[in-house]
C-alpha cells in the first residue's frame, strides 16, 4: 500500500501544465486563505479555486538558544524536503504531498523518545544528555472524483502516511521507530447552487517500538517509567543492564460534517468533527506487560466567513478544539507457572484536558492583474492544560492567551520576477497557573524536580516571538515557464519574565536558507 502511495503521489507531483483552471491564487496565499483546506473532506477539493503552480523546496536550518524544555536539544541542524501539487485532470481534483527532514540533535535531555512532547503519559526517559539523529517522512494524497446522481453528488479520500526514527548515540542507546496511516473517505451532497454539505469519517492507526540497549560492558542505568504528573512506576528506578523494549499501538475513529455556503462574493463553512482513540502501552518481548492504556477524545468545531468588496478579501474564522484524555495504570503479577503477566486490578489514575479556542481576521488586497498585492493576519487564541494525578493528588493548571500579527507582502519585478516579504509577531503570555506535587521521603522525586516541575516552568513563561522571512523569485524558464526562487528566514522567541531555570532574556532561534521551484 505505500508503495502504491508513494507511486501516486510521484504521479500527481509530476503532471505537467494541464489544470483547466487558467488563473488562480498564488500557492503562499491559497494556503493561507482557503478555508476548505482546514476540513478533512477531501471531496471538498472540488469546489476550491486552486493554485496553478506546485512547489518543490530543500533547505538546511540551524535552532539553539537557552529557551528550552527538559527535552529540548541544546542545538539542533537538518535539511528537510517538501514537493507539492494540486491538479486537475479529466473532472479528476488530486492533492499530492511529500516531505523529508533529517536533523542531528545536540544534547538533548533525558527522554528516550524521538517525539517526547505527545501527550501519552508513559514515557521512559533517563537521567542522562546526549545526542540524537533523527529522519521524518510524510506522504499525502487527497483524492476528489467527478460529481455524480445527477450532478448532485462527489466522493473523495484523504490518505496519510508518517513514518519517524530516531537514535541516541550514547548509552543507553535508545532506538524508536513510530508510524502513523491515517484514512479520511468522504462525500458531499450539494442542496442546491449554493449549499454543499459534507461527511467524512476518520481511521487513524498508531504504532511506535522502542527499543533501548547498552553497548558498554558491566554498567547500570536509571531508567525512569513515567506515569503522568511526576510519577513514575513504583517511585524508584528500573536498573537497566542489557536492554529494554516497548511497545505503543494505537487506533482512532471518527467523523466530521461540514457545511459551505457560497454566494456571489460570500462563502460561509461549517465544520464539527469529533474523535474517540486510544493507545496501548506494552513492556517486553517474549512475556508482555502491560504498562499503561492512554485513551482520549477530541471534539472540534470551527467556522469561517469569507467576502470580497471590489478588490478587498476579508475573513473572519473561529476555531475551538477540546481533547479530555483518561490514563489506565495496571496491576500486573508474573503467573510462576505460564511465565505469563496477569492483572489484578486496573484503574485510571492520570487525567488531562487540553482547551484551545482561536480567533482570527484576515485582510488581503488584490492588485488590477487580480494576482494578492499585501495580506495582514491577525489572530487571538487561548490555550489552557489540566493535568492531574488521582493519589497522590498532583495537578498541573496553564491558562495562556496568545496574539499574532502577520504581514505578507509581494513586489513584482521586470521579467515576472519578484520579491516576497513576510513579518510576523506573537506574544504568548500567562493568565493563571496552579502547580501541585509533594516530595515523597521513600523516593529520590527525580521526575519531578527534573521533568514535571520544570516542564511547568517552561510552559508558563511569557515569551515575545518575531519571524521574518524573504522570498526572491528568478526569471521562468522553459516552455512552461516554471520558476526559481530563494528563501531565507529567521525567528527568534525570548523570555518576557523569569520562570524556574528561565531567565528574563533567554531566547530560542531558528535559520533556514531554502530554494526551490514553482512548476507550472
Amino acid at each position: 500500500m505505500k508503495k502504491n502511495l508513494f507511486a501516486s503521489i510521484y504521479l500527481i507531483l509530476g503532471l505537467g501544465h494541464v489544470a483547466t483552471a487558467q488563473t488562480g491564487p498564488t500557492y503562499d496565499y491559497f494556503k493561507i486563505k482557503e478555508p476548505l483546506l482546514k476540513s478533512s473532506n477531501a471531496a471538498l477539493l472540488r469546489y476550491m479555486t486552486l493554485p496553478l503552480e506546485g512547489e518543490n523546496e530543500i533547505g538546511a536550518y540551524y535552532k539553539g538558544g537557552d529557551l528550552r524544555s527538559p527535552y529540548s536539544s541544546k542545538s539542533t541542524q537538518g535539511v528537510n524536503f517538501s514537493s507539492a501539487r494540486y491538479q486537475r485532470l479529466n473532472d479528476w481534483t488530486f492533492y499530492g504531498h511529500f516531505n523529508f527532514e533529517s536533523s542531528k540533535d545536540k544534547e538533548v535531555g533525558l527522554t528516550a523518545h524521538t517525539d517526547p512532547y505527545r501527550d501519552n503519559p508513559y514515557q521512559l526517559i533517563d537521567s542522562l544528555s546526549a545526542d540524537w539523529k533523527k529522519q521524518k517522512y510524510g506522504l499525502q494524497l487527497q483524492v476528489a472524483t467527478p460529481t455524480f446522481a445527477h450532478d448532485r453528488m462527489n466522493a473523495g479520500i484523504r490518505i496519510q502516511y508518517d513514518m519517524q526514527t530516531g537514535a541516541r548515540q550514547k548509552d543507553p542507546r535508545p532506538l524508536d521507530n513510530t508510524s502513523n496511516l491515517s484514512l479520511s473517505p468522504s462525500i458531499t451532497y450539494k442542496l442546491d447552487d449554493q449549499n454543499i454539505v459534507g461527511l467524512t469519517g476518520h481511521y487513524l492507526f498508531y504504532k511506535e517500538d522502542l527499543s533501548i540497549e547498552t553497548v558498554g560492558k558491566n554498567r547500570q542505568f536509571n531508567l525512569y517509567r513515567l506515569l503522568g504528573a511526576g510519577e513514575y512506576q513504583n517511585s524508584a528506578p528500573y536498573i537497566l543492564t542489557v536492554g529494554y523494549n516497548r511497545t505503543y499501538e494505537g487506533r482512532t475513529w471518527g467523523g466530521a460534517v461540514d457545511y459551505v455556503h457560497r454566494s456571489a462574493g460570500k462563502q460561509w463553512t461549517i465544520n464539527f468533527d469529533y474523535r474517540n482513540g486510544y493507545e496501548d502501552v506494552t513492556d517486553g518481548s517474549i512475556y508482555l506487560q502491560q504498562a499503561g492504556k492512554h485513551a482520549f477524545k477530541q471534539y472540534q468545531a470551527s467556522s469561517f466567513l469569507d467576502w470580497k468588496i471590489n478588490r478587498t478579501s476579508h475573513q473572519i474564522g473561529v476555531t475551538w478544539t477540546l481533547k479530555d484524555m483518561d490514563n489506565t495504570e495496571y496491576h500486573q503479577i508474573q503467573n510462576p507457572d505460564t511465565k505469563q503477566y496477569e492483572t489484578v486490578y486496573s484503574s485510571i489514575m492520570s487525567t488531562m484536558l487540553r482547551n484551545n479556542t482561536r480567533l482570527s481576521y484576515l485582510l488581503s488586497k488584490e492588485r488590477k492583474d487580480g494576482q494578492v498585492d499585501w495580506w495582514l493576519t491577525g489572530t487571538a487564541a487561548y490555550h489552557s492544560l489540566d493535568n492531574r494525578y488521582a493519589n497522590p493528588k498532583n495537578k498541573q493548571l496553564i491558562d495562556k492567551i496568545n496574539l499574532d500579527l502577520s504581514f505578507d507582502k509581494r513586489y513584482p519585478l521586470s521579467n515576472k520576477r519578484a520579491l516576497s516579504l513576510q513579518l510576523k509577531s506573537a506574544y504568548d503570555f500567562l493568565v493563571h497557573d496552579d502547580i501541585l506535587y509533594t516530595d515523597k521521603s521513600y523516593s529520590s522525586n527525580f521526575v519531578a524536580h527534573e521533568v514535571f516541575l520544570p516542564m511547568h516552568d517552561y510552559n508558563k513563561v511569557n515569551t515575545w516571538t518575531n519571524e521574518a522571512q524573504i522570498k526572491y523569485q528568478l526569471k521562468p524558464f522553459g516552455k512552461r515557464e516554471n520558476q526559481l526562487y530563494i528563501k531565507a528566514s529567521g525567528l527568534i522567541s525570548s523570555a518576557m519574565n523569569n520562570s524556574g531555570i528561565i531567565q528574563k532574556g533567554d531566547n530560542r532561534y531558528l535559520t533556514q536558507l531554502s530554494i526551490g521551484i514553482n512548476t507550472f
